[in-house]
């Protein structure tokens, strides 16, 4: 459903400029691809970073603050060479420009223009062998990551042993979101193996972020846009009211009146599915002839609108990429707002089928949000909402990227701890879902209108719906 089939994207790659072989021994400099003229000479923003831009203006420093970062962090086994290490990271930044991009602002616009290959952070420390990754996290949390770096990609190399430790990639978000961050490890382990073993290091073959960019501003995508905001538009319509009632806590009728939007005060709550009920929940999909992700929303929303009869709002965050992007860094994350049909009490199934169909209407009429929002104020009303908060649904399942080298000279395996964001829109309750067998889960909410033990019981309603929806036949 993510793949449409009506975009394509412009702009040549210019792989004219190849990497010297390098030896274990002698390590060669990560010159990487030329630079396009585009790239050198300035490209319009993307619609993300729009959208960046206008999230920067609601809450300065959501953005560009030093801690406004992702992270992803790997166990590492097998002997490392840090310094290959340091020149696969340099040949990681020569192949993705986006991670040394910069947004320039003249008299009539803002543009982004890519910088040359500089080299990359490693930061190596020695752990002891009882250090648990969680405090390694900690001690990068504290650090800043300042969003005018270029770079802006930070390695960190915590070693237990010789041939044992921790790797944490950190990216500031004006450059990566969460599925970058897979793309930069699997490219890492490939520059590594590469230069191990003596051939040509990694090169910049990849759709490059102002590729993206300039297809953006085309005449086909700018036509598309056109024709579906009054869509949106009227999908939109009375969003205001859509939302989930909310009567504020004692805490927020102190600190505040309902209508001046979320705070800044997030608490979290998490849970887990496990892989038994994950298995059950991808049978049930492919017997429904639907997605793991439709049967997760579905149970989020019988959830939260139980006894609804009518319509509701839900902004579902999405990784606003088509199968051309998979292997692209950049920010590129998109929110659909999926308006449901609740009425008449539809029993489970019939909802999975409601939902199921607004879900493929919604991918089938995909558009940027920026758009969107500005030309639906409503939209803009509702997200700063207190009196009716529109919940927040997001599935992060892992990119479908393949690995670059075949029995890769260092190994990276994923582990579930990560930096605490900031989440980038604003929202009272989000509720977050990552990975596939098992499944981690994650509430975000403002505790002023919320608190834990009403949140706990959404939890374990959530699990009891999600098991039954498993268990169709």
């Amino acid at each position: 459903m993510a793949d449409a089939g009506w975009r394509t994207r412009a702009g040549a790659v210019d792989l004219s400029q190849r990497l010297p072989a390098a030896s274990p021994g002698r390590v060669a400099p990560s010159e990487g691809r030329q630079l396009t003229v585009t790239e050198v000479s300035g490209s319009p923003l993307t619609y993300a970073q729009e959208l960046l831009d206008e999230l920067e203006r609601w809450s300065p420093g959501r953005v560009s603050g030093p801690r406004s970062v992702l992270s992803a962090a790997h166990r590492v086994t097998g002997p490392v060479d840090t310094t290959v290490l340091r020149a696969a990271l340099g040949d990681v930044v020569a192949r993705h420009g986006a991670l040394r991009t910069v947004v320039v602002a003249d008299s009539t616009r803002r543009y982004q223009r890519v910088q040359p290959p500089e080299p990359a952070t490693l930061t190596v420390t020695d752990l002891d062998t009882d250090d648990p990754p969680e405090r390694f996290m900690a001690s990068i949390g504290r650090l800043e990551h300042p969003s005018d770096a270029v770079p802006r990609l930070w390695a960190y190399l915590g070693r237990y042993s010789e041939r044992d430790g921790l790797l944490v990639l950190v990216g500031h978000r004006v450059a990566v979101d969460e599925w970058s961050l897979s793309v930069l490890a699997r490219d890492l382990v490939a520059a590594y193996t590469r230069r191990v073993r003596g051939v040509d290091p990694l090169d910049g073959a990849v759709m490059q972020y102002v590729d993206i960019a300039a297809d953006d501003r085309s005449a086909q995508w700018q036509a598309r846009i056109r024709r579906l905001v009054p869509y949106w538009r009227d999908r939109l319509r009375g969003v205001t009211e859509l939302g989930l009632p909310v009567v504020p806590l004692a805490s927020a009728r102190r600190s505040g009146a309902p209508g001046q939007g979320p705070t800044e005060r997030t608490a979290t709550a998490s849970f887990a599915v496990d892989e038994d009920l994950w298995r059950r929940v991808a049978d049930a999909a492919r017997r429904r002839r639907t997605t793991p992700f439709t049967v997760l929303f579905t149970a989020f929303v019988a959830e939260f609108f139980a006894g609804t009869d009518g319509a509701a709002v839900v902004p579902v965050l999405t990784p606003g990429r088509i199968p051309s992007e998979w292997e692209t860094v950049g920010c590129l994350f998109n929110m659909l707002s999926m308006r449901l049909d609740l009425s008449g009490d539809p029993t489970a199934e019939e909802l999975l089928r409601r939902v199921d169909a607004t879900c493929r209407e919604a991918y089938v009429n995909d558009i940027p949000l920026m758009p969107v929002v500005r030309q639906t104020p409503e939209l803009a009303a509702a997200l700063t909402s207190r009196d009716r908060v529109l919940p927040f649904f997001q599935y992060v399942p892992p990119p479908p990227v393949r690995p670059l080298v075949d029995e890769p000279a260092v190994d990276l395996a994923p582990l579930d701890v990560a930096l605490s964001a900031m989440p980038l829109i604003p929202t009272a309750l989000r509720w977050r879902l990552v990975g596939a067998g098992p499944v981690t889960g994650q509430v975000g909410y403002d505790p002023t209108l919320f608190d834990g033990a009403w949140v706990a019981e959404r939890v374990n309603g959530y699990l009891h719906r999600l098991d039954q929806l498993a268990g169709f036949r």
